[in-house]
């Protein structure tokens, strides 16, 4: 298994590329597409789907471009369709979204749903609060967590679909998994869920 992470966008957004053998998926095409294109290359896998954790702008630019060049399905979860096709519902983000809006999904997901990938599955958890559709990722021991929790913290909840409380329950969710998972997540270095049980402030003091 191997992950190549590219750091993209005016937000500095993470894109994933995973990659087994000869299947790859990539995770939160934020932007830079000809950069993503090109990783993607370097790995001589073929991407059989795109995996989004939410449907903010940063998140998102580059899935249809994406999508067009590798035929790669896009998987969402379910409570996030509406969000990628119409821009409207992204409120302050919507300049930022509208030009690549309507993306349109292949695969939705709800909660503990799976995908096959490279002789294995990848698992999906709905957690909202950062959106009301946000889910994270899970493959071996691996967690792709979008803008849910983050190095040391958890995502914004000031955007349409936003909530606090409910991110802290996610978040609180999340740190009661039973195995130390490493954390792709959507911005910043890759950290373990060991690591956000000791010192992350949303988890350590069980803001609820």
């Amino acid at each position: 298994m191997n992950i190549t992470k590219i750091t993209v966008g005016i937000c500095d957004e993470n894109c994933y590329i995973l990659s087994e053998g000869a299947e790859a998926v990539i995770v939160d095409p934020g932007d830079e597409p000809l950069r993503i294109l090109a990783e993607l290359m370097k790995t001589g896998a073929k991407a059989r789907y795109i995996i989004l954790t939410h449907s903010h702008f940063d998140h998102v630019l580059a899935v249809n471009c994406v999508a067009k060049k590798t035929g790669a399905k896009i998987v969402v979860g379910r409570l996030e369709v509406p969000y990628l096709h119409d821009a409207a519902l992204s409120g302050p983000l919507r300049t930022y979204v509208e030009p690549a809006l309507p993306i349109w999904e292949d695969i939705v997901v709800d909660d503990g749903d799976r995908i096959p990938f490279a002789g294995g599955e990848i698992e999906f958890r709905h957690t909202p609060g950062h959106t009301v559709g946000a889910i994270c990722a899970f493959f071996r021991d691996v967690m792709f967590s979008g803008d849910t929790l983050l190095p040391g913290t958890v995502g914004r909840t000031d955007l349409p679909g936003g909530e606090m409380m409910t991110l802290l329950r996610t978040v609180q969710g999340i740190a009661e998994l039973d195995r130390d998972w490493t954390i792709y997540p959507g911005h910043g270095p890759v950290t373990t869920l060991g690591e956000e049980r000791l010192s992350n402030p949303f988890i350590v003091g069980k803001q609820l």
